[in-house]
């Protein structure tokens, strides 16, 4: 590629980059909270970075590889501007309603599960839909993973206060408001059993109450949520059933990528060059995501979560430079003569070519195979 190519590249990347963080600054100046953490920062700053080299790649790459760059655009830009603006509480600029902030977070964290289910059901249809249009590929993609965005979010869609009505929080609420009728009445650490046995709580059957706990059942059940009622740790329960719908749609996420991953080791032709190391760094993107819902679920201490949550968004960032230093590699070499020139002979004639080496598998096939046993390609069809 040109250096003035690159350099415009370059620059037109720096130039939107700097616009979008400057912007953000100073909408940051404005919002209620004035306050990121480190963690914060540097992932919605990589995520843009992130966007605009996607949109770099989409703009020369093949047919089947531009419906994979945009998407993997679409889910940054929003990782990076829109998760930003709920993370900020910056509605509140406009209307000063934490209740509003709250709809904002739960809502955007849903269209962000189901951004990542977009991206991989892109993945998987550009193996079983190779040559097929983009736009074909977009609403397939949007069908599937919106059907199943709407069906495991229904219940917060159908009523946007679904969180603070499982059964969880109605029983936390009646835990936490009898602790605090002992406390007013001197007793400064209330165990348990003295709270069970001043309280009467449901049995559940799903969401449908079908009884009333026995005395063994109410302080086991106290047990449970009584680490919640300590400082800011409500929250966590208040967010638990968002999270498992997250984690549900991120497992679902996750099998689509493994499928597609599974059919590309069996199948011919070849794709095109880096097109697996790119679909293996969004699957770690995904693991981690699903480690990430999962530890807000098994946490109990608000304090502790954050400094979890803090080390899993470096983590994040990360996964993110990966697949963002993949989508560079790819970039180059379309840009090259003989990577154009590899990529449109795979379309045109697949069976005249082999799978491109990249520098990964040069480094796997020194180290980890001795190439006298390599008497015909892995995972080849027989004859």
């Amino acid at each position: 590629m040109p250096n003035a190519a690159v350099k415009s590249v370059v620059l037109r990347i720096a130039f939107w980059w700097t616009a979008t963080i400057l912007g953000g600054a100073i909408l940051l100046l404005f919002s209620p909270d004035q306050q990121m953490s480190f963690g914060q920062v540097v992932l919605r700053a990589i995520c843009v970075i992130a966007m605009l080299v996607s949109l770099e790649l989409g703009k020369i790459e093949t047919v089947d590889g531009r419906a994979i760059a945009l998407s993997l655009a679409l889910l940054f830009g929003y990782t990076g501007i829109i998760i930003f603006l709920a993370e900020t509480n910056s509605i509140r600029i406009l209307v000063d309603m934490p209740i509003v902030a709250f709809y904002l977070g739960q809502y955007s964290n849903a269209i962000y599960n189901t951004l990542l289910l977009f991206c991989a059901t892109v993945l998987l249809l550009e193996t079983t839909l190779s040559g097929k249009p983009v736009h074909r590929k977009y609403l397939a993609a949007i069908v599937i993973s919106g059907s199943i965005g709407v069906g495991l979010y229904y219940p917060m869609i159908e009523n946007p206060r679904y969180a603070y009505m499982v059964p969880d929080i109605v029983d936390f609420v009646s835990v936490d408001k009898v602790e605090k009728e002992i406390r007013d009445k001197g007793i400064a650490s209330p165990n348990a059993e003295l709270i069970a046995g001043r309280i009467s709580l449901p049995k559940w059957d799903g969401s449908k109450k079908v009884g009333t706990l026995s005395r063994d059942e109410r302080i086991k059940r106290v047990e449970e949520l009584q680490p919640y009622t300590r400082g800011f740790n409500y929250i966590i329960l208040v967010h638990s059933s968002l999270r498992l719908m997250g984690l549900y749609m991120n497992l679902v996420a996750t099998m689509l990528v493994v499928v597609s991953i599974i059919i590309k080791l069996v199948k011919d032709p070849p794709q095109g060059a880096y097109r697996d190391k790119l679909s293996l760094a969004f699957l770690m993107y995904l693991i981690f995501e699903i480690i990430h819902e999962q530890s807000f679920r098994e946490v109990t201490d608000w304090n502790l979560f954050l400094r979890i949550d803090e080390i899993g968004k470096l983590v994040t960032t990360a996964t993110i430079v990966l697949i963002m230093s993949v989508e560079i590699r790819r970039y180059r070499f379309l840009s090259e003569a003989f990577g154009k020139y590899y990529e449109s002979v795979l379309a045109k004639n697949p069976l005249r070519i082999t799978r491109w080496r990249d520098e990964i598998d040069r480094v796997v096939l020194k180290y980890f195979f001795k190439r006298n046993r390599l008497s015909r390609r892995f995972l080849q069809k027989r004859r």
